[in-house]
């Protein structure tokens, strides 16, 4: 007998793939373009334990469909969402980077500094939360932009 994958099982219950992730990594590479399978997985996501849960949600990234990928993806900006795997970690962190970056621009130019252009590209270049939370306290009383230590 030779089995597809759309023989793989169709799960749309998130308590009954939180309590076996291995199968709902299968649904979602059978149906990962079912909405429902793919909104089931990703809410299953948070009740995973922490160690195998980031593989099985790995895996069920890597091999799912666009539609499947891209639910993750909005459920990841909610404020709420676990951020526990590796591809969670990268794509939050790179958000609130972009978020601090373009707010000390955003202060900078309201309060009519010029930023050169190799200045405005350190910063948003930068993905230490910590230097962009440094540079943002001091973009509000700089007067100009060597006042914010940027290199």
């Amino acid at each position: 007998m030779i089995y597809g994958r759309r023989d793989l099982p169709r799960l749309t219950d998130p308590e009954q793939i939180a309590a076996d992730p291995a199968s709902g990594v299968l649904a979602v590479f059978g149906h990962g373009d079912d909405p429902k399978v793919a909104q089931a997985f990703a809410s299953a996501t948070e009740f995973f334990p922490a160690k195998p849960g980031v593989h099985y949600t790995e895996w069920a990234y890597e091999c799912g469909p666009d539609l499947f990928r891209s639910i993750m993806e909005a459920n990841m900006a909610k404020t709420d969402w676990p951020v526990s795997t590796p591809f969670a970690k990268q794509h939050y962190g790179r958000g609130l980077a972009e978020g601090e970056a373009g707010a000390i621009l955003t202060v900078l130019a309201t309060r009519g500094i010029a930023v050169p252009d190799h200045h405005a590209a350190t910063i948003l270049a930068c993905t230490d939360l910590d230097q962009l939370q440094q540079w943002l306290t001091k973009a509000v009383t700089a007067t100009t932009i060597d006042d914010l230590g940027v290199q």
